[in-house]
């Protein structure tokens, strides 16, 4: 167990449902440094409701760690770009963040990420993404992903909807709808290899894309894929497609990965629960009615600081608790770093370095890491169906180790 998670257990022990992130904990006045964390997210344009919860939870954990002192000599401080969804801003919140002391930027938008690449080994400033395509990792630079790679999920998940959920003699008629961005194509292709090299239980039938930030999807989306069995989707784009896909009486299952139940409530209300009965959804965190790892301390952060958002947070989907936990691991390599440098020395290469060697413990998750060539932290996922009656997921799976090339 790391010193972290010790004293995230102890806080816990202490505070009775309040879950630190195992800093130590200094007494007395003293001067303090401020380290800023830079986001470039999109805040009001059409990912905006399954990234504000993201947001939230940013802002907690950093005001958390301040009140509770700790990070000894140091005050943690975030600040904000709104990218709006435009790729015309990502190179001006870029410079926005870095002009503001920003010493390590998270961004969540593919596009967005796949622009910065550069601009992060240009300015020694890491990127830590919230979305992981092959693109980023490839070739290994200062992009680092918290989430697997959709594209190992895809693999992933098909091989187990091959041997746990599929049960008929033919194969399995498997569709893809994607917002058009830089991971469409890698789930695309994904898709169509484990079909090819699965062909008697899978068989391709059509990828779909619409223009980003598209959200009034009809026929043109949907017909192609009508007769599908399953339909994979990822991102911001996928609830819009789920609404018009069930409005036009297709019926295929919905496969996916976390960014699907990032907002379950806005998806419940957009597409309804009946239509999401069924859809399987590739997860990183546990649902709130589990209590393992960081969902104490999701729970806690809430009521401390956002009690009358609470019943929204909390109903809303894993989009709080699951950036709460990639948070969690953000914040223990920033310790590893300062730690191997001192407060006084740290900066965007003592944390990129802390990376390459730092490896995250949290309780009730395999262990995450990244490594001189390993940009992706997490190395399973886990299966959760989506259950109408109860409005909830279910896990169907334990941690299942991803498939990988």
């Amino acid at each position: 167990m790391s010193s972290i998670w010790k004293k995230a257990t102890i806080v816990l022990l202490v505070l009775a449902l309040v879950a630190a992130f195992g800093f130590s904990c200094g007494n007395g006045e003293k001067k303090t440094t401020t380290i800023i964390i830079g986001a470039h997210l999109d805040l009001t344009g059409p990912a905006a409701p399954a990234l504000t919860p993201g947001r939230m939870a940013l802002e907690d954990v950093v005001r958390y760690c301040n009140d509770e002192n700790l990070i000894p000599g140091v005050r943690l401080k975030v600040v904000f770009y709104d990218g709006n969804l435009k790729p015309s801003r990502d190179v001006p919140g870029w410079d926005w963040l870095k002009n503001k002391g920003a010493q390590v930027i998270i961004t969540a938008i593919p596009f967005t990420t796949l622009t910065l690449k550069s601009f992060a080994e240009r300015d020694r400033v890491p990127i830590i993404s919230l979305s992981n395509t092959e693109a980023f990792r490839v070739p290994p630079g200062w992009v680092f992903c918290p989430p697997p790679s959709f594209g190992d999920q895809v693999k992933t998940v098909l091989d187990w909807v091959g041997k746990s959920d599929w049960t008929e003699a033919r194969p399995a008629r498997i569709g893809v709808f994607q917002w058009d961005d830089p991971a469409a194509k890698e789930i695309t292709q994904k898709v169509k290899d484990w079909c090819q090299a699965h062909s008697g239980k899978f068989e391709f039938v059509a990828s779909v894309t619409a223009p980003m930030g598209s959200m009034l999807l009809g026929s043109a989306q949907t017909e192609p894929l009508k007769n599908c069995d399953y339909v994979f989707l990822f991102g911001t784009g996928a609830p819009y497609f789920m609404k018009a896909y069930r409005q036009a009486g297709h019926t295929a299952t919905f496969l996916g990965d976390s960014s699907i139940s990032s907002n379950s409530n806005f998806l419940g209300k957009l597409v309804g629960w009946d239509g999401l009965d069924g859809t399987l959804t590739a997860e990183i965190e546990y649902w709130w009615d589990e209590q393992h790892g960081t969902i104490p301390l999701s729970k806690e952060l809430i009521q401390r600081y956002r009690p009358g958002e609470a019943s929204d947070l909390i109903g809303g989907g894993k989009n709080y608790k699951g950036f709460t936990t990639l948070y969690m691991g953000v914040l223990q390599i920033l310790e590893a770093a300062i730690n191997e440098v001192g407060i006084e020395n740290f900066d965007g290469q003592a944390f990129y370095n802390a990376c390459l060697t730092t490896t995250v413990r949290i309780d009730g998750y395999p262990d995450m890491s990244y490594g001189q060539t390993k940009r992706e932290s997490l190395d399973y996922i886990k299966i959760y169906e989506w259950k109408a009656d109860g409005e909830h997921l279910v896990s169907r799976s334990d941690w299942i180790p991803l498939i990988r090339e």
